[in-house]
């Protein structure tokens, strides 16, 4: 079985399963992102980073708990940001299009998806509302500073969005603005070009400015 629990700030969501759940989501996640007609670096830096975790998480290295007794009741999981697992969710459902569609792969897309929505609901039915119908509409867009444009809202989310149940009921905005007609988004772009025009290099050689800060989850 896979589940979710929010974290306990708000901040993002505990995705577990047990071992033989996981590794079927992470064959699904893989099978997905390598039929998709995606550009490499979305594939290596957005994607494939969400089935790394997973992987992470049923090889024992990431969070671990127990549910009764005994050992058959340890599961394992993943922590991710909310904008940044809606969002690779998101896409993962749209490439799954361009894969062969079985029913293990189909299952285990619908029961994330399920999880996901169930925990959002939980934590604040009616921000969670607004959040599932903002993460239904995110479809994947240009090219250009897509990888570094979701980590930057991500960052905002955690960061400039308040806390708690506050920060969570701006997360449908945060979500809505994952297009490439945003204002943030077009923003966003004319900065990254701008600092690359004037350094003479490529874009996708920018630095991350933002700062590592440490978060309560």
């Amino acid at each position: 079985m896979i589940f979710a629990e929010s974290t306990e700030k708000g901040v993002g969501v505990y995705l577990y399963g047990d071992e033989l759940d996981l590794r079927s989501l992470h064959g699904t996640a893989h099978a997905i992102i390598d039929a998709a007609p995606i550009t490499e670096q979305h594939r290596e830096d957005l994607l494939a980073l969400f089935a790394y975790e997973i992987r992470k998480a049923f090889e024992g290295h990431r969070e671990k708990i127990t549910v009764g007794s005994g050992p058959e009741n340890t599961y394992f999981g993943a922590r991710f940001t909310w904008p940044v697992i809606l969002f690779n969710v998101a896409i993962l459902r749209q490439c799954a299009a361009f894969c062969e569609n079985t029913k293990e792969h189909l299952s285990n897309l619908h029961r994330i998806e399920y999880s996901l929505e169930q925990e959002l609901l939980s934590y604040d039915r009616r921000a969670g509302g607004e959040i599932v119908a903002a993460f239904r509409d995110i479809i994947l867009f240009g090219d250009d500073f897509l990888v570094e444009f979701v980590l930057h809202r991500s960052y905002d989310y955690i960061f400039n969005c308040g806390g708690g149940k506050m920060r969570f009921r701006r997360l449908p905005a945060i979500l809505r603005s994952l297009h490439d007609l945003s204002p943030q988004y077009k923003k966003f772009h004319e900065k990254y070009s701008e600092e690359a025009t004037r350094l003479r290099i490529d874009p996708n050689e920018l630095e991350d400015d933002r700062e590592s800060n440490e978060f309560e989850w």
